[in-house]
């Protein structure tokens, strides 16, 4: 009986961390960027942009479909460099708060990168976001 009820202590025990340890990270789904066939107030020249995270290696950022970037720590401040043709376009840090799921996306009106919920944009969700 003593047994059985380190048993099923331990078992309590390890769900519970499991549950903590996935809702320790949170996820960041990148929006393409496609040249805007229509007026903006800034032109941007070439759409060719890349994002790193936390210093990490510059991902691409695709023309076609929106990209997931996961297991980014919900305790830590993360900071975002995004480069256009090698050179600084934008860089700014961020914690999350009440949403483990952002979108990166490029206002292309002002031409300006904006990270926030995903809300109702149905062109920033990544297919696995919603598992991360």
């Amino acid at each position: 009986m003593k047994l059985l009820k380190i048993f099923i202590t331990m078992s309590i025990f390890l769900a519970c961390c499991a549950d903590i340890a996935i809702a320790k990270t949170g996820s960041v789904c990148i929006a393409s960027v496609v040249a805007p066939d229509r007026f903006v107030a800034v032109h941007l020249g070439n759409y060719d942009f890349t994002v790193s995270f936390d210093g990490g290696k510059p991902l691409a950022v695709p023309h076609n479909a929106p990209v997931l970037v996961s297991k980014l720590s919900l305790a830590s401040r993360h900071s975002i460099r995004i480069r256009q043709e090698g050179k600084p376009a934008a860089s700014f840090t961020f914690r999350f708060y009440e949403d483990k799921r952002l979108c990166l996306w490029l206002n292309e009106f002002y031409g300006t990168w904006q990270l926030d919920s995903p809300g109702n944009r149905s062109w920033c969700r990544c297919a696995r976001q919603s598992a991360a």
